[in-house]
């Protein structure tokens, strides 16, 4: 082929295929390849958002355990917080807004409020540190439409606190307020907890496990692939080394029954249901408490035999049949309002605590402001 008509063919090319200059061709390319790249990176966004807070729980956080930050000194600061999306362990937090002051070694955050995976929260915390062996924190959360799966995957400490919460599934409301020293690995440090705790749930899904099994043997349960609770509301306290769970009420099935109870944190523990309804099994109640070392008969006491029926055992704990604590609402009521006025109640704890955590934050920010 001669250089004329090699010239005269790329000639035609260019004006059958393009009439801009080089320059022009350079940027639309660019434009195409920039598109290109922004919806690869939605379609990655979209993706991770499925998985992202499992794999950072199950890879991430689980190998890299979390330990005490020191707060330094002379840090004197105030922050007011206006974020669109924060992503913290396994929880990820859409509007945050708040402030967070930072001076002498302490960190107080004061009307933290949020939309997040968990649920909805609205947080005063505290958090000193001034050396790498242990810390103090307090926190106090109002949070609604909480997932429970959800803010146990976040917060995979709340489950050796509250194993309890682990038997449910749902959504429910919490007032929870608590005050501890914290571990080099940023552990509560149990005999210093202080907590004080009110949940609220409806239509929750209790899972099926050893000790609901064995009740829901004895008060007749119908068969259902989900024992769902139509209503439930608790308050409970952690102070010396000892969870209280006072006296509520739930709703299931046909039956209306009252709980209350205690547990250390050896897991031993103490629980009692009376049956309110329905009013054909009147005087019936349960004990589930841990399993004690079997004695002989000669070692029994009047008193034992006085306690109950040994209606069965497990490995773990043991069942008797009682007659009731509790016969109707009234009674409930009742209980409570002695263990307030007593001010060893769950009301009590939690207006001390909160006051706590409130003039630790405004002294702070009195003296910021000095």
């Amino acid at each position: 082929i001669t250089d004329s008509a090699r010239a005269h063919y790329v000639d035609s090319i260019r004006k059958a295929y393009s009439k801009k200059d080089l320059a022009e061709i350079y940027n639309e390319r660019m434009g195409k390849m920039k598109e290109m790249m922004e919806k690869a990176h939605k379609e990655e966004l979209a993706a991770d958002d499925n998985t992202e807070i499992q794999d950072t729980a199950e890879q991430e956080y689980d190998t890299v355990p979390m330990t005490l930050f020191e707060i330094p000194a002379n840090l004197n600061c105030k922050l007011n917080l206006k974020l669109d999306t924060v992503k913290f362990a396994g929880l990820k937090m859409n509007d945050l807004n708040g402030d967070i002051t930072m001076q002498n070694s302490t960190v107080s955050i004061k009307d933290l409020k949020t939309t997040s995976n968990v649920g909805d929260l609205k947080v005063n915390a505290i958090y000193t540190c001034n050396n790498p062996d242990s810390a103090k924190a307090g926190l106090d959360l109002i949070g609604t439409n909480i997932t429970v799966e959800d803010l146990l995957t976040a917060f995979p400490m709340i489950d050796s606190i509250l194993p309890m919460l682990s038997s449910f599934e749902g959504k429910l409301d919490c007032e929870l307020s608590a005050i501890t020293d914290l571990d080099k690995e940023m552990e509560p440090v149990l005999p210093t907890l202080q907590t004080a705790c009110h949940i609220n749930g409806k239509n929750l899904v209790l899972l099926d496990g050893e000790t609901f099994t064995t009740v829901a043997k004895y008060l007749m349960f119908k068969k259902k692939t989900k024992n769902v609770i139509d209503n439930m509301s608790v308050e409970f306290t952690i102070d010396k080394n000892m969870l209280s769970v006072y006296p509520f009420t739930l709703s299931m099935d046909k039956y209306k029954v009252a709980v209350s109870g205690k547990m250390d944190f050896d897991f031993k523990y103490f629980f009692h249901i009376s049956v309110l309804e329905p009013k054909a099994l009147p005087n019936l109640g349960i004990n589930v408490q841990t399993k004690e070392p079997k004695k002989n008969k000669k070692d029994k006491g009047k008193d034992e035999e006085e306690e109950g029926e040994l209606a069965e055992e497990t490995d773990d704990f043991q069942f008797r049949l009682v007659k009731p604590l509790y016969k109707d609402e009234k009674s409930i009521a009742q209980s409570i309002n002695l263990v307030n006025k007593s001010g060893l109640g769950r009301i009590s704890l939690q207006q001390n605590l909160r006051k706590t955590i409130q003039n630790i934050i405004e002294n702070y920010e009195e003296k910021k402001e000095q």
